[in-house]
């Protein structure tokens, strides 16, 4: 059976003390599943890897110890590993915390997301991020499939640990995938990612929040990247702000010394409006704005109050 194959697991079967509900995603590096642990009788996310991820025993190695450091990071933007371990047939597979809400690609599939709502998205993203750069562990893989928002508007970072192997990731010698949309030109010469390949995929998913669209012509390559000219955000959408899109666009440079070189300094760029991430058609500025000029009322109210007692004594 060729590496690549998909084996789809059905609803009820058990991995280990797993029991499968549905399957979540389908493609690489592995199907998602939704899953019953059923020792801590909790909900869990199972990511099972290809067989072509790790196909030899160094890779597997690795991809263990990446794993291992992954799961000891712990922020509310961090998506929680639980557990790794193997399938009967000998596939790799990571249990994660499973969170009720939607991933950004799914929220793009009802069209681009208000500003405040990409913002506050974005915002959220760098902390984690941040936190994960801290402690020396790039993502590698980041795209709109794998960052969660929850219910109550928390953004959950997905699938830190899986494996950097460019062999692997190479577009030429694997299926085609989504996820090679998102990889950064150095990536897609081979290079091991860094912070700043994370900053590129961080500025797409940026890009596709507030457009709709990407900014590169699927499939992508090191070449057709750096041969194509993006249109700014702003030309697309003017309502944008011109210091968002020109993030954006910073973000995105080919050359990766041209880009922020951390998270901090991006954090430092989306600035620090108070946007919260709309659920509803309300804006998440238009509710913290609503609050603030209620606020400002009671305030005036008060104020008119002391006033006139004091001109009447």
């Amino acid at each position: 059976m060729p590496l690549h194959e998909r084996t789809v697991i059905p609803a009820g079967q058990t991995i280990t003390h797993y029991r499968i509900l549905s399957r979540i995603l389908t493609g690489e590096p592995g199907e998602l599943y939704r899953a019953e642990d059923l020792r801590g009788k909790r909900a869990v996310a199972l990511r099972i890897l290809s067989r072509y991820v790790t196909r030899d025993l160094e890779t597997r190695e690795r991809f263990m110890q990446e794993v291992r450091a992954a799961s000891g990071l712990d922020h509310p933007n961090i998506c929680a590993i639980a557990d790794i371990a193997e399938t009967e047939d000998g596939r790799l597979f990571m249990a994660m915390v499973c969170y009720e809400g939607e991933t950004i690609g799914e929220k793009l599939l009802r069209g681009p997301l208000s500003v405040e709502t990409s913002i506050a998205i974005a915002r959220q993203m760098t902390e984690g991020l941040t936190v994960a750069h801290e402690n020396n562990i790039v993502h590698g893989h980041l795209q709109s499939a794998n960052v969660m928002v929850t219910g109550d508007g928390v953004v959950k970072l997905m699938d830190f640990g899986l494996p950097h192997d460019s062999e692997y990731w190479d577009t030429r010698e694997k299926p085609a995938s989504g996820a090679a949309e998102y990889r950064s030109p150095e990536q897609l010469r081979g290079e091991t990612p860094d912070e700043r390949s994370d900053i590129w995929a961080f500025g797409l998913i940026l890009y596709e929040m507030l457009t709709g669209m990407m900014p590169f012509r699927a499939p992508s390559t090191a070449g057709r990247i750096a041969s194509e000219s993006i249109r700014e955000v702003g030309t697309i959408r003017p309502d944008v702000p011109g210091s968002l899109s020109h993030l954006c666009a910073r973000c995105l440079a080919i050359d990766p010394q041209r880009r922020p070189q951390t998270m901090s300094e991006v954090q430092s760029l989306l600035g620090h409006w108070p946007f919260e991430i709309s659920t509803e058609g309300q804006s998440g500025w238009n509710r913290v704005r609503g609050r603030y000029i209620a606020a400002g009322v009671g305030a005036l109210v008060v104020l008119t109050g002391l006033l006139v007692l004091y001109f009447s004594r």
